[in-house]
């Protein structure tokens, strides 16, 4: 049936491009008739995300928060790793023994400074140690009752012995912006400048650039803001897409079978049905 849902997605994209909405609902009507029987889970979640796409696309709504909350973080754990390697491989190709302090500004949507302790001590191993090292973690604030800064901030000022241990002979500092629109992103950057010639900027974007897709201009605001800092080295681990083709029937078509492909690895691994609940 996967190929069945597909097939009337590709159609009611079509019909979507050419204008005719009265079709494109009643297409939708029926996928959504067909994916509620559909056995597989990770057929129906990704049918699901997509026909929500296609409306979307079709009368121009845009999501009503670009930073939603996360129910299940666990669920995107292979692609946080996955993040975390790309990254590491990156800063550490990239710099020199002649640099000696290391700023790394980092947007994700958790300021999750631990993942950093692993590339710092193999840089202290290669190049003999960083005078400093500044981790700027800039994310949104996913609930008012989010502990995860007083964490981080009680963590900092309680183990310093551990952080020194990163780097030995040098020093950490970790610092944590909180945004949650596209304007606040701009503002924590202009706070962010290169403060010494001996010191490499690195920005890493993990699965977070594409929400600023929800607002218009947004993108080209904060990247031009961004293009100001004068970074070493940006890296950006993304989300799947081809924006090359005009044809919006093709691209869904590709990302459709490149998706259906993670979510039954995502069924594989973590196939507990209260996990994919946390998804709904």
């Amino acid at each position: 049936m996967a190929y069945l849902l597909l097939y009337k997605l590709v159609v009611c994209a079509k019909a979507i491009e050419g204008g005719s909405l009265n079709v494109a609902d009643s297409l939708l009507a029926e996928i959504q008739s067909l994916a509620s029987k559909e056995e597989s889970i990770w057929t129906r979640k990704v049918v699901k995300y997509f026909a929500e796409a296609l409306v979307r696309r079709a009368y121009g709504i845009r999501p009503p928060c670009i930073f939603p909350l996360l129910s299940a973080a666990c669920m995107y754990v292979p692609f946080y790793a996955f993040a975390r390697i790309t990254s590491k491989h990156a800063i550490a190709d990239a710099l020199n023994s002649g640099n000696k302090r290391l700023h790394i500004i980092d947007f994700s949507n958790f300021g999750d400074y631990w993942r950093w302790r692993y590339l710092i001590k193999e840089l202290e191993q290669h190049y003999g140690g960083l005078q400093s090292v500044l981790i700027s973690s800039i994310s949104p604030k996913l609930s008012k009752h989010s502990c995860h800064p007083r964490f981080h901030r009680g963590w900092a000022e309680g183990g310093n012995v551990e952080l020194w241990g990163w780097a030995e002979g040098g020093n950490v500092e970790l610092r944590h912006l909180i945004c949650n629109i596209p304007y606040g992103i701009v503002n924590c950057i202009s706070e962010l400048r290169r403060k010494r010639e001996d010191e490499i900027v690195v920005v890493n974007w993990n699965f977070t650039l594409h929400k600023l897709l929800a607002q218009d201009g947004a993108m080209e605001q904060v990247l031009s803001k961004v293009k100001d800092l004068g970074a070493d080295i940006m890296v950006i681990v993304e989300q799947e897409a081809n924006l090359n083709s005009p044809c919006l029937s093709e691209r869904l078509e590709q990302s459709f079978q490149y998706y259906s492909t993670i979510f039954e690895s995502l069924e594989e691994d973590y196939g507990s049905n209260a996990l994919w609940d946390c998804l709904n």
